[in-house]
């Protein structure tokens, strides 16, 4: 590129980097409509976190990867999203995993009560004690969340 302009007595000169912090202020500047956003994001975090939080969770699992998806709605029905990917694990044990990453993002966001909603049937009958937990893993996985849980209020 630089010698065909050579011939108009152009100069080629690439550009500079531009700052991570200039391009920050640039969009906070120019972009006024995520404002609101960002105000309500400082609002869930900074408590407004009375009332009654739902956990939705599900995870699955096959033979490279996990995922666990996590779905946190305020009592005013906003939601929080977060998905997660994890080493291979067995699809009642991802079950379990995303309950107990989602209990865990809710302490740290200071949530009192939470109603967890999953759709694993063992899951839910083990914590409510209608099935047993016979495995030593899945043991560990209900003794984990159940310690979570009596952090909660409700």
């Amino acid at each position: 590129m630089a010698i065909e302009l050579n011939e108009y007595d152009i100069m080629y000169q690439p550009r500079t980097v531009i700052k991570s912090q200039n391009l920050a202020d640039f969009v906070a500047d120019f972009s006024r409509e995520i404002v609101p956003e960002a105000e309500k994001e400082l609002q869930v975090f900074t408590g407004s976190n009375q009332g009654t939080w739902t956990l939705f969770s599900d995870g699955s699992s096959n033979i490279k990867v996990a995922g666990l998806g996590i779905i946190l709605i305020l009592p005013s029905g906003e939601s929080i999203r977060q998905a997660i990917k994890c080493y291979p694990i067995t699809n009642n044990e991802a079950k379990y995993e995303v309950v107990i990453a989602g209990l865990e993002l809710a302490r740290e966001l200071a949530i009192e009560q939470i109603v967890i909603k999953s759709d694993s049937q063992l899951v839910v009958n083990q914590m409510q004690r209608t099935y047993i937990a016979r495995e030593a893993r899945m043991q560990q996985y209900l003794e984990k969340a159940r310690e979570l849980i009596r952090q909660f209020q409700s």
